[in-house]
């Protein structure tokens, strides 16, 4: 059962994901989302399906050492942290 006005996957209607007026980035571009995510969180590994097109959505509040962010990659992907020192 899906839940009534849930968004699709590869939405062009931005306006009412989560966090929607703290736009970060909207793009196609793998090495863009992959250097947006790492800035704004930590580092990472981004990796999506070979089959299936990029259409990352990022929007997210930042207040001091706290993000709170919404992301999807309209595509099956995979983020791994890096490890820490």
């Amino acid at each position: 059962m899906r839940a009534t006005g849930a968004l699709e996957p590869n939405s062009s209607d931005t306006s009412r994901m989560p966090l929607a007026r703290s736009p970060i980035c909207a793009t196609e571009d793998l090495d863009e989302a992959r250097d947006v995510i790492c800035r704004l969180y930590y580092p990472h590994r981004l990796d999506i399906a070979e089959d299936q097109p990029l259409d990352l959505v990022l929007n997210a509040a930042v207040s001091g050492s706290m993000t709170l962010g919404f992301c999807t990659f309209g595509a099956d992907a995979r983020a791994m942290l890096e490890t820490c020192g």
